[in-house]
């Protein structure tokens, strides 16, 4: 994939009526300068990750399409005798959950050995 080149932007000043008002846009503006290089820090710094059980999240690459792969947890609908859930956990290709099937299948492995080995 490749971003279209500036100069080959269609740009229309206030083409619709602005979803948020002048000051905020600016302030947010202003705040993701600030921040610059903060706003890209991988995922083990930010958000989800901090706290994730799936040590490998976003750092396995998909055989198939290249995309990355992340955790996912499948739930089975019966419950264990003392009522909690079953479920296996999974790394599966990020690319097939986000963008659909016919983009990739849904390539995934158990977590247990992916994160022993």
């Amino acid at each position: 994939m490749e971003w279209n080149a500036p100069e080959d932007w269609l740009i229309y000043e206030d083409a619709h009526e602005a979803l948020i008002d002048r000051v905020t846009f600016e302030r947010a503006q202003r705040l993701m300068k600030e921040r610059g290089e903060q706003a890209y820090a991988t995922g083990f710094l930010t958000g989800k990750a901090k706290v994730s059980r799936y040590l490998l999240s976003g750092l396995l690459q998909c055989g198939v399409c290249g995309g990355s792969m992340h955790g996912r947890t499948v739930w089975k609908s019966k419950l264990r005798k003392d009522g909690s859930r079953v479920g296996t956990s999974y790394y599966v290709c990020g690319a097939s959950i986000t963008k659909g099937k016919s983009i990739c299948q849904p390539v995934q492995f158990l977590q247990g050995p992916m994160d022993d080995s």
